[in-house]
């Protein structure tokens, strides 16, 4: 560690070193495009810089709000610019732990940390477009790593979360080109990145596992959105429409899994979750009207039997009595999807 009176030059020192890296980055001259050796050496001296530049930091005191972040957000804009993603990824984290220290606790963020984390958003999810082809996981790495920078502009007072909508945004991108099935790899991929995206998701973890959940049904693998669900049993309770939510997206995943007790005792305890739940906003509404959607995409083509059947209606009349009072319109449009799904044979 640096003698305390030499801080400051050692951090001017770190400054100019990260300042000329950033520059460097940014030049076109073609003989650098093409040699990647320098660009890695460039970018792990300025990573070094960073880390000198917060050991030299004055403590105790603030450091310059934000000065270190937007220099890491240049150099994360200069990498993705020059097709080094895969070194996106630490300077990506290395930003996102500084934000969050600018942020504090409580309360909505402040302007300067918001706009930072959506410009990081940006970036990074112009450089997953640049990797889509022929590295579909380093895509959708590189998008989370975006999104648990948005998860920074999350909290009290903050509009609504666009979180799990740009979470549903990078499934989709993910499982384009993927095989049906989805190979263990890929699936685990995608579980691992949503399990990384929880503890910053807030209020949101409950839509984030419906999208995970939803997109491991449609490639094929509801055995791992069971693995994926288990995650979510150690956050904080949401709410009892939250519960409801992972309830019906559990049953739907064991189901499809066939790892269910059945289609009757499985659809006769989704009613009840349905029946107990109290009035809510259209937000709690939309989860459980999305989980409802799921737990009938595993009844896809299935031979319910009379007692499950029985049991779909007793489930349909239990949504739609959750849902009159919230979501009327799409109250109304549940009922043809269900009973277009439904089978030919009850036998």
């Amino acid at each position: 560690m640096a003698n305390p009176a030499e801080r400051p030059e050692l951090r001017l020192t770190c400054d100019r070193i990260i300042r000329t890296c950033i520059q460097r980055l940014g030049e076109e001259e073609e003989e650098e495009k093409t040699c990647e050796g320098h660009l890695g050496t460039l970018l792990r001296l300025a990573e070094l810089a960073c880390e000198g530049y917060q050991a030299c930091a004055p403590a105790p005191g603030p450091r310059q709000q934000l000065y270190l972040e937007r220099l890491l957000f240049h150099l994360l804009k200069g990498a993705a610019g020059r097709g080094a993603l895969e070194a996106c990824l630490p300077l990506a984290e290395r930003l996102r732990r500084g934000l969050e220290l600018c942020r504090g606790e409580g309360g909505p963020p402040p302007r300067d940390v918001e706009a930072v984390a959506k410009n990081g958003l940006a970036v990074l999810w112009k450089g997953a477009e640049a990797a889509e082809e022929g590295a579909r996981r380093l895509a959708l790495t590189l998008r989370l790593s975006g999104l648990r920078l948005l998860a920074l502009t999350e909290g009290p007072g903050a509009p609504p979360s666009s979180l799990p909508r740009k979470f549903g945004q990078a499934c989709a991108l993910y499982l384009k080109g993927a095989p049906s099935p989805m190979g263990d790899e890929d699936s685990a991929h995608l579980r691992r990145e949503f399990e990384s995206l929880l503890p910053g998701a807030g209020g949101c973890a409950c839509e984030l596992a419906l999208q995970c959940c939803g997109a491991l049904c449609r490639g094929g693998r509801p055995d791992v959105a069971l693995q994926a669900l288990t995650r979510c049993r150690a956050l904080p309770a949401e709410g009892l429409h939250a519960s409801a939510a992972l309830l019906l997206c559990r049953l739907a995943c064991g189901l499809g899994a066939g790892a269910g007790a059945g289609y009757a005792p499985s659809l006769a305890e989704a009613a009840r979750a349905l029946r107990s739940l109290p009035p809510g906003d259209p937000r709690q509404h939309r989860a459980v009207a999305d989980a409802c959607q799921l737990l009938l995409s595993a009844l896809d083509g299935a031979r319910l039997g009379l007692q499950g059947l029985l049991r779909l209606f007793d489930l349909l009349d239990a949504h739609f009595t959750a849902l009159r009072e919230g979501e009327k319109v799409r109250c109304l449009s549940v009922p043809c999807r269900f009973l277009r799904r439904l089978p030919a044979s009850v036998e």
